[in-house]
């Protein structure tokens, strides 16, 4: 006759109430996992909401704007979108290309006085 006292035991996990205790603990987890879910996902709502918030503040202030569209409208009224790099070559100047230039005449002039005196300047 085997000796049975297992259902008379608190830890036994086939035990109704335990088995109870095991979901209402895990139902509790999962509301807890769930809060901190939505709990980031607000925050991360709030941030990108300043952000958009941050970058309309700075496009929309209105005299700025006003100057920089009517800096860009061609003579047909549209949108020029290329406006600075069409004056920069109405100027005739090509900035990077001077500071080229600018380089190679002075590694060319480092190089011949290098050559003459055997010293770099």
């Amino acid at each position: 006759m085997p000796l049975n006292i297992l259902h008379h035991k608190s830890w036994n996990v086939y035990n109704t109430e335990n088995i109870e205790r095991v979901r209402r603990d895990e139902a509790k987890a999962k509301e807890e996992e769930e809060r901190k879910k939505e709990k980031a996902i607000q925050a991360e709502r709030e941030f990108r909401l300043s952000l958009l918030r941050q970058k309309n503040s700075i496009r929309t202030d209105s005299t700025s704007k006003d100057l920089l569209l009517d800096s860009n409208l061609n003579e047909n009224g549209h949108i020029n979108l290329f406006y600075e790099e069409e004056q920069q070559l109405n100027n005739g100047k090509n900035e990077e290309r001077e500071k080229e230039e600018k380089a190679e005449k002075e590694k060319f002039e480092s190089q011949f006085i290098y050559s003459l005196t055997g010293k770099d300047k």
